[in-house]
């Protein structure tokens, strides 16, 4: 069972409600994380003039077409069953949440990948290995020309670094275009100072707004991404304290 968030006053509660909702999150959602049912909820919601059900839909698709778009950041070459895999998902749901930019943001699944099979491209890379001296890097196998061209390794594997670990190869080091320097644990702590501040408001927006003022902190698209929902890290951030 989710721990039940306590408020020191009904106004402080009913606003985060409203919060919650702004996000795009659900009644249900919402009622757990409060202690109340689904009606009860959604009476406060309509007496506090709270985003209608539309428009909380409207929120939670934004929220989650931001979450992939975070991903596909992180991602030296994205395709669609690549960034699925990463975040549980479906390729076509990735698709349909970018809609028209799917086509700016994502790679082209490679049709040569459907002229090999897992194990041959394995196999392929084993033989790169065996034919040039130290860790494989991407430059080394397109020069020797023994298979299909990178993008395939990517769009079946996920990385050229995944790829190679499947064949027991060595990758050669890859330079990414984002790298992870926060933990967890770190942005747990970040979160921690921020609710602490008496001059911040709690809200994910307050959230949004002063981490652009401490140096070094984690961006809340990036939080959201590695921890989840606004509320379920705030809810991380309190047990820590405890």
């Amino acid at each position: 069972m989710p721990k039940i968030i306590s408020f020191k006053t009904l106004q402080q509660r009913d606003s985060y409600i409203v919060e919650r909702r702004n996000e795009g999150d659900t009644l249900q959602s919402i009622g757990d994380a409060v202690g109340l049912t689904r009606e009860a909820v959604r009476q406060i919601l309509q007496k506090k003039n709270g985003p209608s059900a539309p428009q909380a839909k409207t929120s939670r698709k934004k929220r989650f077409r931001k979450e992939i778009e975070t991903e596909i950041e992180a991602m030296e070459r994205p395709t669609a069953p690549a960034v699925g895999k990463n975040l549980g998902i479906s390729a076509s749901r990735v698709r349909k949440a970018l809609g028209r930019r799917k086509k700016e943001l994502l790679t082209k699944d490679n049709p040569v990948d459907k002229r090999f099979s897992n194990e041959e491209l394995l196999n392929i890379l084993r033989l790169s290995a065996s034919r040039t001296p130290g860790p494989l890097t991407v430059t080394k196998y397109t020069s020797l020309g023994l298979g299909p061209t990178v993008a395939v390794y990517y769009a079946r594997f996920g990385s050229w670094a995944q790829a190679c670990s499947e064949a027991g190869v060595t990758p050669g080091e890859v330079v990414r275009k984002y790298k992870r320097k926060h933990t967890k644990e770190d942005m747990i702590d970040y979160v921690r100072s921020y609710l602490a501040d008496p001059r911040t408001s709690g809200s994910a927006d307050g959230y949004d707004r002063w981490q652009r003022t401490v140096k070094g902190a984690p961006s809340l698209a990036l939080i959201r991404q590695r921890l989840g929902s606004w509320n379920e890290i705030k809810i991380k951030a309190v047990r820590k304290e405890q």
